[in-house]
């Protein structure tokens, strides 16, 4: 057990150290694309055009927006109101500070009880919208006069439901979406409401007029306010529980209705943040986060390297053990040029020694010495190597002093030296 915590904690610190690096490096790379700067700048821009090419001032000189709906055979109608409350975005705290501008926008909050119709949810029609089917209650068409110009969008649903497969169990998450749950077929059925009707509108180029103005080409519906993944739907709906949907009758006092340019920075920003209003931190704030984060992940990768580095040399040593290579020693014969002469008798003597020696040191050690190392330890044959020459002959200087050491060394290994060279023990 005691063996297996170091384990676990050099895998975590690796993994903390995969992930501190991993991060490191995203950030380096999205500094490098400069985002938060590029989109500050096309931002700018529409804030500059917003205020400097009279595009407020035009909107401005609607005066008075009226909203007109028609049911029962009678037309209702509202006005709106001139807004100048801006929208806020979400990143005051992040370096750079964003420029403002003055906001303008027409808004009525809140209908009288007679504007719209109260409907329930009794009478739903099945309706195929894009890619799915949806259900609409009683579908209404408003009318927005503008200085004169007469813009009617298509008609909207004031109610609507939603089906979608939920399995059925544990894994049934209808209720937390405030949906209703069909036990026959397993659908689960999302009630909402509409809460809010808002339209943008350009300057006609030619002629001075107004008309609704779609953000996304080729889609002539995305002339509403909120991005919903870029499809800028008109009609904003919220949900409503669905305990007692069959009695229930909806009142449209609450509605929200407005009128804004398309030339608003606000649209903008919401283009180039994909609806977070969020332009991130700036490059060098990122960059600095990525020097950090790689730091970090160099200190927590220090652990588990050492870790790693132990295992290899333990796993080393143990192979190393495993198959160490046996010592074999070659029995060295008299010399040629010594062949015949007291030295050679010694040498053979020597020899003897020496291998015995090595034997011994093998098995006590598991240390490997030098063969020079050996020798020196030896006494007779510190006595041989100051008797003989290079050649293996005594000296015409030393010869007394050479023949003594080597009787005594003759004597200390119990050898004879015969006048053929062979030795006996």
């Amino acid at each position: 057990m005691s063996e297996m915590k170091p384990a676990v904690l050099s895998c975590i610190f690796c993994v903390l150290a995969c992930g501190f690096l991993t991060g490191g490096i995203i950030s380096l790379e999205l500094a490098s694309e400069e985002r938060r700067e590029h989109r500050a700048v096309d931002y700018v821009q529409a804030v500059h055009d917003w205020t400097g090419r009279q595009h407020r001032q035009d909107f401005e000189g609607l005066g008075k927006i009226s909203v007109t709906a028609r049911h029962d055979g009678k037309d209702f109608s509202t006005s709106l109101e001139s807004n100048k409350t801006r929208d806020p975005l979400k990143d005051s705290g992040y370096g750079e500070v964003l420029p403002s501008y003055e906001a303008l926008k027409y808004a009525r909050r809140g209908v009288s009880s007679d504007y719209l119709p109260v409907i329930g949810y009794d009478d739903l029609v099945k309706v195929i919208v894009g890619s799915r089917f949806e259900w609409w209650g009683l579908t209404m068409a408003f009318e927005f006069n503008l200085g004169g110009s007469r813009i009617a969008p298509p008609a909207v649903p004031l109610v609507m439901a939603v089906a979608h497969h939920e399995p059925n169990g544990l894994y049934n998450h209808c209720h937390n979406t405030r949906g209703r749950y069909n036990n026959s077929n397993g659908r689960c059925w999302v009630y909402s409401r509409l809460e809010r009707l808002c339209v943008q509108v350009q300057r006609v180029a030619y002629g001075g007029g107004w008309q609704l103005a779609p953000r996304v080409p080729g889609q002539n519906k995305s002339y509403g306010c909120d991005y919903k993944a870029s499809k800028w739907p008109a009609g904003v709906y919220s949900k409503v529980t669905a305990e007692d949907i069959e009695n229930r009758a909806e009142h449209f006092d609450h509605l929200v209705l407005e009128v804004r340019s398309s030339d608003d920075p606000f649209f903008k920003a919401l283009e180039l943040t994909g609806g977070t209003l969020d332009f991130g931190i700036m490059a060098s704030e990122e960059q600095t986060l990525g020097i950090v984060l790689i730091f970090m992940g160099c200190v927590f990768s220090c652990p588990c390297t050492c870790a790693a580095i132990r295992t290899w040399r333990k796993n080393r040593a143990e192979r190393a053990s495993r198959y160490r290579p046996h010592r074999y020693h070659v029995r060295r014969g008299p010399r040629a040029e010594t062949l015949g002469m007291k030295s050679s008798v010694d040498g053979a003597g020597m020899d003897d020694e020496e291998d015995r020696y090595w034997e011994r040191t093998a098995e006590t050690s598991h240390t490997s010495e030098s063969r020079g190392d050996a020798r020196r330890r030896t006494p007779s044959n510190d006595s041989a190597a100051r008797a003989v020459g290079t050649e293996g002959a005594p000296d015409s200087a030393g010869a007394a002093r050479a023949m003594e050491a080597l009787d005594g060394a003759v004597r200390e290994s119990g050898s004879v030296a015969p006048a053929g060279g062979e030795t006996t023990a």
